[in-house]
């Protein structure tokens, strides 16, 4: 077992877009990971994790590797409204977890939910927590196209699609 510290990075992004597809493109490009194939992971943080909230993300690898991602994403169609999206986390000494909030149209409902969510996960738990961290984005609404936000944690670097 490697005692490495695995790193967790969480990024945030909003885009535009024709498309829903476009606008989400546009979100991971801003948030520094469109160039990556996203792999959707459920939400448990290992233990030996470090989190680091960035501003700008890192060199991840090649381009077109994988990524494994803990993700919330809102998409609203155009003049819907405000596209809001959410990640709340808190870690133990066993391990962390993850709670997203995805389909947000106000911050406001986006932070309580992230709130009840991520307490009905520690109580699952029965663990000894740290303090809740959250990390909300809001998109304006757009009358012309589809709006995006996304809130994503990356685990480590991106990894080759091909097996070796």
């Amino acid at each position: 077992m490697s005692k490495e510290k695995l790193i967790i990075r969480i990024t945030c992004g909003s885009g535009v877009g024709p498309t829903e597809i476009a606008s989400y493109d546009a979100a991971l490009h801003d948030a520094g990971i469109s160039n990556y194939n996203l792999v959707q992971v459920s939400s448990v943080i290992p233990k030996n994790a470090k989190i680091e909230v960035v501003n700008e993300m890192p060199n991840l690898g090649p381009f077109g590797n994988r990524l494994w991602v803990v993700q919330a994403k809102t998409t609203r169609r155009k003049n819907e409204g405000d596209a809001v999206a959410g990640l709340a986390w808190v870690e133990s000494e066993n391990a962390g977890i993850f709670y997203e909030s995805s389909g947000g149209g106000n911050e406001d409902e986006v932070r309580e939910e992230l709130i009840q969510g991520i307490e009905s996960c520690k109580e699952l738990r029965k663990w000894k927590f740290g303090e809740t961290n959250m990390e909300i984005k809001c998109s304006n609404k757009n009358k012309n196209e589809f709006v995006t936000s996304v809130v994503i944690g990356i685990y480590g670097e991106s990894e080759s699609m091909f097996r070796k």
